[in-house]
């Protein structure tokens, strides 16, 4: 049996879903709908011959008292005896005791004269038994059932727990469903992948957290990761499984998230994925992120990983749908009756509906953070929405401590996620620039007043993680720092962990500005603490535990000399050369393995000719010795492919000559390893790819096991099968609940508010 308490829906939500249980209870009857607030008494009705043979009275008092639905339906009383109706039904989300029942019948007396006209919230969850596919199209309700949040909570890799049951409540309570949830859906049944792009606050990761839960609900275990080498670690097609990579190109620019290579696992992930039946995967960026990404990473533009994309713009959201947006928020925000008065007064709602910056994260922090009265309410909303930098400034500014102020502007320097400690040691160091230093016992106090509205707190293990609750407070802090040169004067001082340099860098407004004023101090502080700790996490995929993760020296050593050249510094200076001969030697110890690197690493001495003090014949040599060590692996080919495109001289003829000759070998195995034993389809076409280029570069003739395992793939494609998707009702959006479209419906929306 179902034991909804109805909480996680609106008196409008509530409503729509009464109107299709009677209808389905009463013999199929049509049911129309009245406008709140100027009902007559009436909020459903069935008038055969304009008489009103039944009238239905819809009271969304959950977790209310009894007294305050009969104080209701006194006042509703002289409006029944007026309509005479034949019938006369009362539902109501309040549990109702048989001694109630009796109550409401002396009362409407003689309009209700059968208990079973009067139902409880006891006797909806009946009904929702008796039609569970009423359950299926109410998405609101039976994501909120107590067998989906069971669900939900013993999912020990998402670890939603750490999120909160009340907070997954809200997230569903507040969330209108709209075109976009069917476009995803669909993508994902036939791709089994999808990328949700669009603009800054246009409700991607809702839709994502959505489109998850739904998953989840279904029987499938989720997975959010950082990384495309989380999801590898944990990936197992023989079992139901959504990964999700939230923002997987970066917040608020292009930054360093894809790794070296990483587009091509990226791509190879997605191929593998699209055969898989039991598997989804949903990833979310902006959509300007995504156009930069195909214009950087080369695996990217060469393919058509983003041809199954969701797209949400502002018009996948009808008037309706923003209607409704704004109205769930006013109804479950708690806010000021003042406040909600003043949007419905002169039909102000419908100015913030159709104002062309309308946007659903604008409309959750107008909501969210205006907690008090205000009879500018509605003048302070919409100027939010003609500027809506304007919004987090007011707050920066105004509503929180110079300590938490302090924190966010330390925090956008810490990339997606980091520790309480790492934070408040980054804290501590950009205080001291302040003349200040502050107790533990204030930095956790800025940190709750901060906590919900500015940033999330959430306990992984035994750490405690920060992060910003959303994208758009960073974008506001980059652009502060952008126009506050002090600010990222004394933030360039401050810097502590080594890595702080990079997500400083990534940030191009703040980093144009540091060129223009600052270069020569940032490179010092970059030299001054090469050997810092870091404080990057990673995603280990189990348990959703993290551990820090060491930026290792040949990725420090690049980092320093990509912002020498964006700098013009001189790369002769003791510091520089005793970092380049402590790589060099690390390089030439017979432990170092990271020959993936190396590319990267040569193109970037290449670009400074080599004018550190190790030359390039030096650098040539111990890069040889390296590669030459692991001839026997296939990779080592591609890696001497790349570095011949980058030094053309790199090698001699007998060199080359000993490559091909142990290349023969090498291909004869892996060819026998991807002919018997590697059934992905992916990494077998990936294989063949590379093997051609290498080959060309060897002019090694190799088309014999190319075609041979081309004829394995055929006999792959021949053999796979369509996957049929879920039978989920995600298209029930579209039927009629009110003419959406009207302006009379949207006013009936809001005078339910009244």
């Amino acid at each position: 049996m179902t034991n909804y308490d109805f909480t996680s829906l609106s008196s409008f939500d509530f409503e729509v879903l009464v109107r299709d249980i009677l209808q389905k209870e009463l013999s199929y009857i049509t049911l129309e709908s009245f406008k709140s607030g100027r009902d007559e008494g009436i909020d459903l009705r069935y008038s055969k011959d304009r008489k009103n043979e039944i009238i239905v009275q819809c009271k969304h008092y959950a977790n209310s008292k009894f007294s305050d639905l009969i104080n209701s339906l006194k006042n509703e009383l002289p409006k029944i005896q007026k309509l005479k109706p034949k019938r006369y039904l009362i539902v109501t989300s309040l549990g109702l005791t048989p001694a109630n029942k009796t109550t409401i019948i002396n009362l409407c007396n003689p309009y209700i004269q059968d208990t079973g006209d009067i139902i409880g919230g006891t006797d909806l969850n009946n009904l929702l038994g008796k039609f569970p596919e009423i359950e299926k199209k109410h998405f609101k309700l039976w994501l909120s059932s107590e067998a989906v949040l069971s669900r939900v909570l013993h999912n020990d890799i998402y670890n939603i727990t750490n999120i909160g049951i009340d907070n997954i409540k809200d997230k569903i309570k507040y969330y209108v469903q709209n075109q976009s949830f069917s476009n995803a859906k669909r993508i994902l049944d036939d791709s089994n992948y999808c990328i949700i792009a669009g603009s800054p606050g246009i409700g991607k990761t809702t839709l994502a957290e959505m489109l998850i839960l739904d998953y989840l609900a279904h029987g499938y275990g989720a997975f959010k990761i950082s990384s495309i080498n989380d999801a590898l670690k944990v990936y197992n097609p023989a079992i139901k499984q959504v990964f999700y990579f939230d923002d997987f190109l970066g917040q608020t620019s292009l930054e360093q998230k894809l790794n070296i290579n990483d587009d091509e696992i990226l791509i190879s992930f997605i191929t593998r994925i699209r055969r898989t039946k039991n598997t989804k995967f949903i990833l979310t960026t902006r959509e300007y992120i995504l156009n930069q990404a195909k214009m950087t990473y080369e695996k990217l533009s060469h393919s058509d990983f983003d041809h199954n994309k969701c797209i949400i713009n502002l018009s996948d959201y009808t008037s309706f749908n923003k209607a409704e947006i704004l109205y769930n928020h006013l109804y479950f925000s708690g806010m000021p009756k003042m406040n909600i008065e003043k949007i419905i007064e002169n039909k102000n709602y419908l100015r913030i509906i159709t104002h062309p910056n309308y946007s659903p994260r604008i409309i959750e922090w107008m909501t969210k953070l205006n907690t008090t009265e205000d009879t500018k309410y509605v003048s302070t909303f919409l100027g939010h929405l003609d500027n809506p930098s304007k919004l987090w400034e007011h707050a920066f500014e105004y509503q929180i401590t110079e300590d938490a102020q302090r924190i966010l502007i330390v925090l956008s320097t810490l990339t997606d996620s980091v520790l309480i400690n790492d934070l408040e040691t980054a804290f501590n160091e950009y205080n001291k620039t302040n003349s200040r230093n502050s107790s533990n016992t204030e930095f956790k106090k800025a940190l709750r007043q901060l906590e919900g509205n500015f940033i999330n707190i959430r306990k992984v293990s035994h750490e405690f993680i920060i992060s910003y609750s959303n994208p758009s407070i960073r974008d506001f802090i980059e652009n502060y720092l952008n126009d506050n040169l002090y600010e990222l004067r004394k933030l360039c001082h401050s810097l502590y962990f080594f890595d702080q340099h990079i997500s400083l860098w990534n940030n191009k407004k703040c980093i144009n500005k540091i060129h223009q004023n600052l270069s020569q101090q940032y490179m010092n502080s970059i030299l001054k603490q090469f050997n810092n700790d870091t404080f990057r996490l990673r995603n280990l995929g189990v348990g959703n535990n993290h551990k820090k993760e060491s930026l290792k020296l040949i990725d420090r050593f690049v980092f320093i000399i990509s912002a020498a050249i964006g700098f013009n510094y001189p790369l002769d200076c003791q510091d520089f050369i005793d970092i380049e001969n402590q790589l060099y030697n690390e390089i030439r110890t017979t432990n170092y393995t990271d020959n993936s690197k190396l590319p990267q690493l040569l193109e970037k001495l290449t670009i400074i000719n080599f004018q550190i003090g190790i030359s390039k014949d030096k650098w040539i040599d111990a890069v040889k010795d390296l590669v030459f060590r692991a001839l026997d692996e296939f990779d080592t080919y591609e890696l001497i492919n790349k570095i011949d495109n980058i030094i053309p001289d790199f090698l001699d003829s007998n060199e080359i000559q000993i490559l091909r000759n142990k290349f023969n070998d090498v291909i004869d195995s892996e060819h026998r390893y991807y002919l018997d034993q590697v059934n992905e389809k992916d990494y077998i076409e990936g294989f063949c790819s590379t093997l051609e280029e290498v080959s060309s570069f060897l002019n090694v003739d190799s088309q014999v096991i190319m075609d041979s395992l081309s004829r394995k793939v055929q006999q792959m494609d021949e053999s796979s099968q369509e996957f049929d998707g879920s039978d989920f009702e995600y298209d029930y959006w579209k039927e009629s609940r009110y003419d959406k479209e009207s302006t009379t419906s949207i006013e009936s929306l809001f005078d339910s508010l009244k």
